[in-house]
C-alpha cells in the first residue's frame, strides 16, 4: 500500500517497503491469498482464515500470518492459531494473544 503524499518512483526507499496489515478489499485486490473479496470475508466469518485485528475501525490481517497460513496449506483459525502457539516463542506470543 503506498502512502498518499509518498514518492512513487522505484529509487525511493518507501517504494521497497511492504505493509505489516492489510485489509479484506487489499488481500483480494493484491492476490495474496487467491480468493474474491467476498469468499474472503466468508471463510473470515466461518473460522477458515487467521484472526484480524481491529485498527483505527478497520479489520486488517497480518501480513506475516498470511504468509505462514499459505505457508502451512490454509489450515483453519483454530488449527493455525493453535500452531502458532506451538511454534512461536513465548516473549513473542503475548501480542497474539485472540480478543
Amino acid at each position: 500500500m503506498i502512502q498518499p503524499n509518498a514518492p512513487t518512483s522505484a529509487d525511493s526507499p518507501t517504494a521497497a517497503i511492504e505493509p505489516l496489515a492489510m485489509t479484506a478489499s487489499q488481500i483480494a485486490e493484491q492476490g495474496i491469498v487467491p480468493v474474491s473479496l467476498r469468499t474472503w470475508r466468508r471463510m473470515d466469518s466461518a473460522g477458515k482464515c487467521p484472526r484480524g485485528l481491529t485498527c483505527g475501525g478497520r479489520k486488517v490481517w497480518r501480513l506475516s500470518d498470511l504468509r505462514l497460513w499459505a505457508e502451512w496449506d490454509f489450515p483453519d483459525r483454530r488449527v493455525f492459531e493453535a500452531r502458532l502457539r506451538l511454534e512461536t516463542p513465548k516473549e513473542m506470543t503475548s501480542s497474539r494473544k485472540p480478543a
